[in-house]
């Protein structure tokens, strides 16, 4: 991923970084590292796990949160915030809650990670002010050197977004728009409440239906639409336009 390096806006967070000073027997001072720390927001245990090994091997970067909740991130941002967030673009509410972390912990340096980049994606992600957009695809080699990157002050985003990232996204929409072509209104309708945080009794409230109508409802679409979690429900909602997490 090739990217553009803006450090001269976080001296003063690297020389903070740096720890106590030392002097070494010579007489010369010395410098000690401090370790630095991360959070992963994403909603599959393996590759969340994965990133903060990766991190921890060839970073030296800690990973003191794990979560598929963007709601537990910001509680623990607020109780200590790490020196890097990685976030899964497909989170519901992933970009609100880079605002609201950029907003109230600017030093914080966010790298959001997409699976189905596209031009919107990172100009909302460019709008809340991440440090770092990359493609899940990427390879690790250039995964850790955005992140070195990052670490170090710098902002990496993709100038252009990466070679075949147009027509993968184009066919994954296309993919898309055939499966909700497969769901009835009245699905699409259940869809659209349930992915904007209704729970079912409210879902139901709302549509004049009874909840275990909606729970009906909320089968069928699963089974439709291939889906076997909420979370996933509501990543297919955002990426197909029918909600928005801003």
């Amino acid at each position: 991923m090739q990217g553009i390096c803006m450090t001269k806006r976080d001296e003063p967070r690297q020389q903070a970084a740096l720890g106590d000073s030392r002097t070494h027997q010579s007489g010369r001072p010395t410098q000690r590292m401090a370790q630095q720390t991360a959070m992963i927001v994403d909603d599959q245990p393996l590759i969340a796990a994965m990133l903060g090994q990766l991190l921890f091997a060839q970073a030296a970067c800690q990973t003191t949160l794990i979560t598929s909740e963007v709601a537990e991130l910001l509680r623990a941002t607020e109780q200590g915030a790490p020196d890097l967030v990685l976030m899964d673009a497909g989170m519901a509410g992933a970009f609100r809650a880079i605002r609201a972390l950029i907003t109230h912990q600017p030093h914080v340096r966010v790298v959001l990670l997409d699976e189905f980049p596209s031009e919107l994606n990172l100009r909302r992600a460019v709008d809340c002010g991440v440090s770092g957009y990359c493609a899940k695809s990427a390879a690790p080699a250039e995964f850790l050197a955005a992140i070195h990157t990052v670490l170090g002050g710098g902002v990496v985003l993709p100038e252009p977004l990466p070679t075949g990232t147009k027509a993968v996204t184009a066919g994954a929409h296309v993919d898309g728009a055939q499966k909700l072509a497969l769901l009835t209104r009245r699905e699409i309708e259940v869809l659209t409440r349930l992915a904007a945080g209704s729970r079912v009794a409210e879902c139901a409230r709302l549509l004049g239906i009874s909840p275990n109508t909606v729970e009906n409802h909320k089968a069928h679409i699963m089974r439709k639409l291939g889906l076997h979690k909420n979370v996933e429900l509501a990543r297919f909602a955002i990426r197909h336009g029918l909600v928005t997490d801003e």
